[in-house]
């Protein structure tokens, strides 16, 4: 065996070991002594769990269609209740050519009980009738700069130019 071979099979060996030490969902940080700390239940500033959000969306003008949104479940962990949301179109690789509309890039401003945004990237699922969308939150300022999460969402068309989500997932802040 090559020395080269040696190296690739030990560094592989190394990066198996890593992922077998992993905390459950793979939540681990390290620190700058290189010591593990666990960002699970044992991490005190952890808020996790389940949330759902419904939103309200105006699409009988232009766009941007004027939303809101409201938390009915999880609004504590989460850190707001209500507020206004922005969506834009963008471009994701492979989307365009997948045959899919492109993704959406949604920017939730939170107005009762928290301060600042949460921007998600929607990307459609396949699915006959369009209607379902898997989200990962992407960013976030304020009091949510430490926010992560993912989920789904599935949109419902009303009467008059109307639309309705029920967005539900889970969520995280890391410390």
């Amino acid at each position: 065996m090559t020395t080269n071979a040696r190296f690739l099979g030990l560094a592989l060996f190394g990066v198996l070991v890593t992922a077998c030490d992993a905390e459950p969902l793979g939540l681990q940080h390290r620190t700058a002594g290189n010591s593990v700390q666990p960002l699970g239940p044992a991490a005190s500033t952890l808020r996790a769990g389940p949330v759902t959000i419904v939103t309200a969306i105006d699409f009988s003008g232009p766009p941007p269609f004027p939303a809101t949104f409201t938390v009915t479940e999880g609004a504590a962990r989460l850190g707001c209740s209500a507020g206004t949301l922005v969506d834009d179109l963008v471009t994701v690789a492979g989307v365009i050519h997948s045959g899919l509309p492109p993704a959406i890039r949604r920017t939730y401003t939170c107005t009762a009980d928290g301060a600042g945004t949460i921007t998600a990237i929607f990307r459609p699922k396949p699915n006959p009738t369009g209607s379902t969308q898997h989200w990962t939150i992407v960013a976030g300022t304020g009091d949510f700069v430490n926010l992560h999460g993912e989920g789904e969402e599935v949109l419902t068309l009303g009467d008059g130019g109307t639309g309705s989500t029920l967005v539900t997932g889970d969520i995280f802040y890391t410390p």
